[in-house]
This record gives C-alpha cells, sequence and structure tokens, in this order.
C-alpha cells in the first residue's frame, strides 16, 4: 500500500524532511526516490474554490514508497493517480487524524497501488484536489516529499472586494488586461458634431482587487452617472479580473458643453469613481510657444490650446495642425509632431529653428490627422503665434546655376539633425543629399514654402515614388530634419 499525508495548519521546513520520512504511519520503508514537480493548474483560487496540483514522481519505486503532502491551509478533498501509461489507479481520502509526530491535525490518504505494482509499474503522477479556506485572502504551501527529495508550490486565495478601480479610455482594451489605453478626459458633448473628429464615447474598464491585490474574476460591476450616459449599467470581470470593458459613457442628453459626469463602479460592496467631461466644437484658440526666442538648430514648443462655445475644453482626438505662415520664398523651420490630437483642450508640436529669423506660426482645427480639412466638420478656427530664431548656420554658398545642394549639417550614417536644402524642384533631387548619399533607410522631414510638412519615412524607394503627402511643393529653401 502506498499512503500520502495531509497536514493542514503547520507550516513545513524542507531541512525537517527526514524527520517527516521516519514518522510515516503504516510502517511502509522510505525510498530514496525523488519528487519530480509539484503545479497548481490555477496558482490563485477564490476562497472555497478548488484547484487540481498534479505532482510527478518516480515511477520506478513509487508503487513501494510514500509520498507525503503537507499542506498549511486548506484542505484535500480527493485524488486521482496514474502510473504513467494511462492506467488510473484508485486513490481514497481517509479521515481526519491527529499524528503526534508532527502536532497537527492531518488527513491519511491511501492509494491501492497493487494492480500497477503487480504488473512492474508503479504510480508515476498523482492529482489532487485541493480546497481553500472559506475566508480568504490568504496563501497556502503545498509540499511533497519522497525519500530525502521536497518539492512545494504556493497556491493563493483570493479575499473579497476590498477596491474598485475605473478608468475611461478612448478605445476598448482586450478583454482581460489591466486596462491600458489612452484616457479619455473629455468626450463629445451632446450638442458637438461627430465629424469634428472628437472622441464620442468613454470605454470604461474596471478592476476589482481584494485587500491582498488580487484581481477578482467574474465579479459583478454595477455603473451609474452624474451626466450622460452609460450602457449597458452592469458588467462583469473576466476570468483574470479585468471588467469585459463592454459598457462606455456617452453624451446622452444630459452630457452638455462643460458639464462633468462622474462614473460609479460598484462590486461586492465597495465602489470606485472616475470623472468624464464633456466639450462641444471648437470655437477658438491661442497659440503659444516656449521658449519664445531660440537659437538656430534649436527647438521650441508649441501649445495650442482650444475651447468650445461653454469656455471649457474641447473633446480629446480633435487633430489640430500647426504649420509656419511667414511670406516669401521659403521656410525656415521644421515643424515635428503636427498635426497632433487634443489632450484636454490642448495640441502640441516642436518647430526646429533652421534660419535666424522670425517664425510665424498659425494653428488651424478640426483637421484630419494629415492636417487636410474635415468633410462636414464645424467652422475651423485659426490663432497665430511667434518665435524667433537667432544666430546662423555654418552655410557654404550653393553651386551657380541653381543646382540642389545642401547648407548647413549633411548628415552621415548613424546621424541626424536639422538641414537646410537649396534649390530642390523634385523629390529625386535629395537622393545624393540625403544622409551622404545614403538614401536606404533614411527618414525626412520637409516643411515647403507653404508651410506644409511633408513626411518620409521610408527612404529611396520612397522617395523615388514621390511618396510625400499630395500638397508637395518645392522650390527656394526647404528646411528639414534628416535622420539616417
Amino acid at each position: 500500500m502506498f499512503r500520502k499525508l495531509i497536514a493542514g495548519g503547520a507550516a513545513l521546513a524542507i531541512a525537517a524532511a527526514a524527520l517527516l520520512l521516519v514518522s510515516v504511519p503504516g510502517g511502509v520503508s522510505t525510498s530514496e526516490a525523488a519528487v519530480d514537480s509539484i503545479a497548481p493548474s490555477t496558482s490563485t483560487i477564490a476562497a472555497g474554490a478548488t484547484t487540481v496540483v498534479k505532482i510527478n514522481a518516480d515511477d520506478t519505486v513509487l508503487g513501494a514508497a510514500d509520498v507525503r503532502i503537507l499542506i498549511t491551509a486548506g484542505s484535500l478533498t480527493s485524488a486521482t493517480c496514474s502510473d504513467g501509461a494511462a492506467a488510473f489507479v484508485a486513490c481514497a481520502v481517509d479521515g481526519t487524524s491527529t499524528n503526534p509526530a508532527f502536532g497537527a491535525t492531518i488527513q491519511d490518504v491511501t492509494v491501492d497501488d497493487t494492480v500497477a505494482v503487480a504488473a512492474g509499474g508503479g504510480v508515476d503522477t498523482i492529482d489532487v484536489v485541493y480546497t481553500a479556506p472559506a475566508i480568504g485572502p490568504g496563501v497556502a504551501t503545498m509540499t511533497a516529499i519522497q525519500g530525502t527529495s521536497a518539492k512545494s508550490t504556493d497556491i493563493k486565495h483570493r479575499g473579497s472586494a476590498d477596491t474598485v478601480t475605473v478608468v475611461a479610455l478612448t478605445a476598448a482594451p482586450a478583454a482581460g488586461s489591466t486596462c491600458p489605453g489612452t484616457v479619455a478626459n473629455v468626450i463629445n458633448s451632446s450638442t458637438a458634431t461627430v465629424a469634428n473628429g472628437g472622441v464620442v464615447a468613454g470605454n470604461l474598464c474596471t478592476l476589482v482587487k481584494d485587500s491582498s491585490g488580487n484581481r477578482l474574476p467574474t465579479a459583478a460591476v454595477q455603473y451609474s452617472t452624474t451626466a450622460g450616459t452609460v450602457a449597458p449599467l452592469t458588467d462583469t470581470t473576466t476570468g483574470t479580473g479585468s471588467s469585459a470593458v463592454a459598457s462606455a459613457l456617452t453624451a446622452g442628453s444630459s452630457g452638455t458643453n462643460g458639464k462633468t459626469g462622474t462614473v460609479t463602479a460598484s462590486s461586492g460592496g465597495k465602489t470606485g469613481t472616475v470623472d468624464v467631461s464633456f466639450g462641444g466644437n471648437p470655437v477658438s484658440c491661442t497659440l503659444t510657444a516656449s521658449p519664445t526666442e531660440v537659437a538656430v538648430g534649436g527647438a521650441a514648443t508649441t501649445v495650442v490650446a482650444l475651447i468650445d462655445d461653454s469656455g471649457g475644453p474641447i473633446p480629446d482626438g480633435i487633430f489640430t495642425a500647426v504649420a509656419q505662415v511667414n511670406p516669401g520664398a521659403g521656410a525656415n523651420a521644421a515643424i515635428i509632431g503636427s498635426p497632433a490630437p487634443s489632450n484636454v483642450g490642448t495640441a502640441n508640436a516642436t518647430v526646429i529653428a533652421a534660419l535666424a529669423g522670425p517664425i510665424a506660426l498659425g494653428a488651424t482645427a478640426p483637421t484630419s490627422a494629415v492636417g487636410a480639412a474635415i468633410v462636414g466638420a464645424s467652422p475651423t478656427i485659426n490663432c497665430t503665434g511667434t518665435v524667433t530664431a537667432t544666430g546662423q548656420v555654418d552655410t557654404t554658398p550653393p553651386p551657380a546655376g541653381g543646382a540642389p545642394s545642401i547648407t548647413g549639417f549633411a548628415p552621415g550614417a548613424g546621424q541626424s539633425g536639422l538641414i537646410v536644402f537649396n534649390n530642390l524642384s523634385t523629390i529625386a533631387d535629395g537622393f545624393a543629399l540625403i544622409c551622404g548619399g545614403n538614401v536606404v533607410g533614411s527618414s525626412i522631414t520637409l516643411t515647403n514654402t507653404a508651410g506644409v510638412t511633408n513626411v518620409n519615412v521610408n527612404g529611396a524607394p520612397a522617395l523615388a515614388n514621390g511618396a510625400f503627402n499630395a500638397n508637395q511643393v518645392l522650390g527656394g529653401t526647404q528646411a528639414g530634419f534628416g535622420l539616417c
């Protein structure tokens, strides 16, 4: 007969394995065989729930040896044994008894392996069904001992709901995630037009955790809001503990311009809240730059602040294009990161000074992600600002006859920097000028004389195909940022 013991409530030290082995009830001799592994099918379970723990032992001698399994919390409810060749051996769970050697209440589980032993085999795997305590959170350590070897594993027990955290996102994350994504701070109000490009819904994602920080799966979540509409009003966290993100906040009829809705998520008697504001179409903007004066080659950050007719921020996600509006033959700056989406009513871009002098800037909203007007959008709004560039670039005169050339910095392999191009009439003119002639894999941004930023990130093939945007206006002097 093969016996294994389940001890509850007493912590096990592996260093005490020898003492435990000589105290096996039933008088079965010990063995030098080894336990190969022990692992639960689920390492974190609810209080009172069950999981199967698989023990892989040494099948060559296990039929005549003892394996002990001790646990510090919870209990064993049943077991299934196999000889490793798909033949199952009966495992019976006895009643509880007291073992004086341990000084604790234990369960004695008898495994009838005589059939397997008679065939020349032995028990290879033992699947035990473990039941967690009725109250959590906590951690149980289960240890299997065979011969002088021991293997342990931990099983976490979740508790009841202790914290509820809810966020509103611009897009629904994957169900079962920890709610990553872009936060929706301001969404379209009930009077905003969808064509303005603003975020139309705050996708609600909720995490319910116990006092140990374990996420609780299949927890019912109830939503309510002080403004706007949440649908559906109920949700359930997934098997990995985040909400299924089926619920979303929209303006409805009560989410008016300048108003803020407080969404409350409730689960297990605990609550969490998130605030989402409602914004209308943009009606005015201001453009500021910091710093307002930079050296040639330096950068300034532009901040475009946009408000709706209530004086509050416009919805997130409305694109604003910042461009140079200097009159004359050419631009003297490169503008990076434009068009940019609004976030709590602001949109940012970076201006890199190419030549000395004032850099007049203009902002336009709403636009598309490439700066084009949105069909059916509300009337566009505009504002202006200025950055002054001081100093000069180290230039060489362009060749006679108006041939294409670079003045100032010419990047080499693995370098990047601001470039001033002269006399470019076609994209092909840039081939020998970008990255010292190494155009394959290069990336370049050009701001043309109309203030439109043209971007190429695909190297020579895209250059050969003229793969900038459709608003190419070349000629004169161009400012660009090259990356090799």
